[in-house]
C-alpha cells in the first residue's frame, strides 16, 4: 500500500508516519477541522482543549466569536518553529 504524505493544518509541515504505518496524524479541532502533526497537537491543540475545559474565561479570551482559535495565538506559535 503507498502512503500519501499529508501536511498538517496548522503548521503545513508534513505529518509523520508512525511505526504502525498510521500517517492520518491528530485531529486538530478547536484550532481548525483538519488533521496536523504531533508538534501541533503537542503544543497547540491539546493545550487549547484543555483551556477550553478548565476555564470558561481563558477560553472565552482564545476564541472568536464564531468559535474559531484567534489566529494570532496560533500564528504566535508556528513563527516560534512548531
Amino acid at each position: 500500500m503507498k502512503i500519501i504524505p499529508r501536511e498538517c493544518s496548522i503548521c503545513t509541515a508534513p505529518i509523520e508516519v508512525h511505526h504502525n504505518d498510521w500517517y492520518a496524524g491528530h485531529n486538530a479541532w478547536p484550532i481548525n477541522d483538519g488533521r496536523c502533526c504531533d508538534g501541533c497537537n503537542t503544543y497547540v491543540v491539546i493545550p487549547f482543549r484543555l483551556a477550553l475545559m478548565n476555564d470558561a474565561k481563558i477560553g472565552k479570551t482564545l476564541v472568536e466569536e464564531d468559535g474559531s482559535i484567534k489566529k494570532e495565538i496560533v500564528d504566535e506559535y508556528i513563527s516560534s518553529g512548531c
